[in-house]
């Protein structure tokens, strides 16, 4: 997994800010979510990761990437799949127990039925 920040200079807002966003790529598959936070567009060194002059939206990054890779970890300890799609789904509503769908019930119901026959 591989985790990073990127400003988009094209999303400026009407007050000259520009948003932070998260990159999470697995396996050539990547995704962008908004991290909440805007910068001006001269202070978000790429290369560094970092916002110069704004400690409090550093730490606010750096944490939010071990909570990513923290999610990775959780996920392999319970034996479930790791893709982009599930370590957000983790991040957005905190829960890394596999929950029943009406699709893994039908799927489970259904591999029932041609044991038996």
């Amino acid at each position: 997994m591989n985790v990073r920040f990127v400003c988009r200079k094209t999303k400026v807002s009407k007050e000259g800010l520009i948003p932070i966003e998260a990159s999470v790529c697995i396996k050539n598959k990547r995704k962008y979510f908004a991290t909440g936070r805007k910068v001006k567009p001269n202070a978000f060194i790429a290369k560094t990761q970092k916002v110069k002059g704004d400690l409090e939206t550093n730490e606010f990054l750096m944490a939010l990437k071990s909570r990513l890779y923290s999610i990775e970890t959780e996920l392999l300890r319970n034996g479930e799949d790791i893709t982009v799609d599930s370590i957000l789904s983790v991040l957005k509503d905190g829960d890394t127990k596999k929950s029943i769908t009406i699709l893994s019930l039908f799927e489970f119901h259904y591999d029932k039925i041609r044991k038996n026959c």
